[in-house]
């Protein structure tokens, strides 16, 4: 019998199906799973509140020398609630 070939013909390979490429892709994180939660806020708290709770958590995250991955996640939560 013939072998049969290692992928599907007429298929090729699109190298920007790569899951490791993120140029210009917006990754999925915790914010937009629940963005209540980054903040740390509850789901009933007033846009006051919302808003004094971003601003000190970016002041914590600031001073403890947080990531950037940190500072976008809370940007994107505050983003999506207000």
């Amino acid at each position: 019998g013939k072998a049969a070939p290692s992928s599907r013909p007429g298929r090729s390979r699109n190298p920007n199906d790569d899951a490791t490429d993120y140029d210009n892709v917006t990754t999925v994180s915790k914010a937009s799973k629940n963005p209540y939660r980054v903040l740390g806020i509850s789901q009933s708290a007033s846009p006051r509140e919302i808003y004094g709770t971003y601003k000190r958590r970016m002041r914590e995250t600031e001073r403890s020398g947080g990531s950037d991955k940190a500072f976008t996640d809370m940007g994107n939560a505050y983003r999506r609630i207000k």
